[in-house]
C-alpha cells in the first residue's frame, strides 16, 4: 500500500473529483457539525433560554395543577400527559430548528450541496462486524479516540482556568440571596460554555484542514492514471493522429482529383502550385480548386501537365492566392485583375491551338 501510495504523485482532476463526490466521498469533519450543533444550542440558549424556561414552567405547572385533580379514567391521565409532552415539544422546536439549521450550514461550508446516490445503495461490508472493529481498532479509530481524549482535557483545562478565576469568589456566596447566588452560577456556566465553544471551533477548523489534506492525499493520481483519463476524454493520441493523417490524405485525393477540371495551374514556379477554376454564367469569381507548397505543389504541377491543364509561373499571385484563399473558395477582388490577366492569357492559347 505506501509503495502504491508513491506512485500516486500527481493533483486529482476534475474528473476524478467529480466521481469520487457521486460516491459521496468528499472532504468533510465531524467536528465541525458536532461543533455547529454547539454552537447552535449556545445562541439559543443566549437569546431564547428565558421565553423557553417559562413554557417549560408553565408547562410543568399546568401539569401538576391537572394531576392533583382526581383523574377518572386512565383516557384522562393519557390526555394529560400528551398535553404535557406537546406543550414541551412546541417549547424546544425552536431550538432543534437551531439545530438542523446550523447542521445543514455546516455541511454546506465543508462540500457545499451533495445528493450521492450511489452512497446510499447497501454494501455488505457496511454490515460485516469484523469489518467495523477493524475501523474501530484501525488507525482511524485511535485517531478518534485521541481526538476525542484531547477534546475532553482541553474542556476539563478551561473548565479549571474558569474555576480558577472565580475561586475566590466561591466564599462570599453563603452570603448573598439567593437571587444573586442563581445570576453568579449561571454566568459561571455561561463563561464555561463559551470559552469550551471556542476552542470546539478551533479544534474542528484543525480536524477540518487535516481531513482536506488526508482526502486529497487518498484521491491523488499517479501519471499513467492521468494518462489513461486523458485517452479515455480526448481519445488515444496516435488514434487521433492517424485519423488527421487519413483525413488529410481523403483530401488530398480529392483536391488532385479537381486539378484536370481547373482552368490554369499558377506556380512560383518550384513551391507554390494554385489551381484556378472559372466557369462563365456559373461563378461570380474565379475559384481556387486546389493549392500546395514543397512535395503537393510538384504533385499538382504533375497532374496538370498530365491532364493538359497550362502552367503559368506568377511568383507574386502564386504566393499570394496560396496565403489568402482556401480551397473552394472564390478569389477576393484584389486578385481580380491579375487572375483575369492570367485567365485572358490562357484563353487565348487555347483558341489559337484550336
Amino acid at each position: 500500500m505506501p509503495a502504491e501510495q508513491d506512485d500516486k504523485t500527481e493533483p486529482a482532476t476534475q474528473r476524478r473529483r467529480e466521481e469520487v463526490r457521486e460516491r459521496g466521498q468528499v472532504a468533510k469533519s465531524r467536528e465541525v457539525t458536532s461543533v455547529a450543533v454547539l454552537v447552535a444550542a449556545v445562541v439559543y440558549g443566549y437569546f431564547f433560554a428565558g421565553s423557553t424556561g417559562d413554557v417549560i414552567v408553565q408547562t410543568t405547572r399546568r401539569f401538576f395543577q391537572a394531576a392533583s385533580i382526581r383523574m377518572e379514567s386512565q383516557e384522562d391521565l393519557l390526555a394529560l400527559l400528551i398535553t404535557a409532552v406537546l406543550g414541551a415539544g412546541w417549547a424546544l422546536a425552536p431550538l432543534l430548528g437551531f439545530v438542523v439549521v446550523f447542521g445543514v450550514f455546516a455541511h454546506v461550508i465543508q462540500f457545499g450541496l451533495l445528493f450521492a446516490p450511489e452512497a446510499l445503495v447497501p454494501k455488505m461490508s457496511r454490515m460485516n462486524p469484523l469489518e467495523g472493529l477493524k475501523r474501530l481498532v484501525g488507525k482511524q479509530g485511535w485517531m478518534d479516540l485521541f481526538k476525542s481524549l484531547g477534546k475532553v482535557a482541553l474542556v476539563g483545562y478551561v473548565g479549571y482556568l474558569t474555576l480558577s478565576e472565580a475561586w475566590p469568589e466561591l466564599p462570599k456566596l453563603s452570603q448573598m440571596p439567593p437571587v444573586a447566588v442563581l445570576q453568579f452560577l449561571l454566568a459561571f456556566a455561561l463563561k464555561i460554555v463559551l470559552r469550551s465553544t471556542l476552542v470546539l471551533i478551533f479544534l474542528a477548523a484543525v480536524d477540518y484542514g487535516f481531513q482536506r489534506y488526508t482526502f486529497e492525499r487518498s484521491i491523488m493520481m499517479s501519471k499513467d492514471e492521468v494518462k489513461q483519463e486523458y485517452k479515455q476524454r480526448e481519445g488515444d493520441p496516435l488514434v487521433k493522429a492517424r485519423v488527421r493523417q487519413v483525413q488529410r490524405d481523403i483530401s488530398r485525393r480529392r483536391m488532385m482529383a479537381a486539378v484536370p477540371k481547373a482552368d490554369v495551374v499558377i506556380t512560383n514556379p518550384t513551391h507554390y502550385a494554385v489551381a484556378v477554376l472559372y466557369v462563365r454564367g456559373e461563378m461570380e469569381a474565379p475559384m481556387v480548386v486546389a493549392k500546395g507548397r514543397g512535395f503537393i505543389a510538384l504533385r499538382i504541377r504533375e497532374v496538370a501537365e498530365e491532364s493538359g491543364v497550362p502552367l503559368i509561373e506568377n511568383k507574386p499571385l502564386a504566393r499570394g492566392l496560396y496565403r489568402a484563399v482556401q480551397i473552394g473558395q472564390s478569389i477576393p477582388a484584389e486578385f481580380y485583375k491579375a487572375v483575369a490577366e492570367v485567365l485572358a492569357y490562357v484563353y487565348t492559347i487555347k483558341r489559337e491551338a484550336a
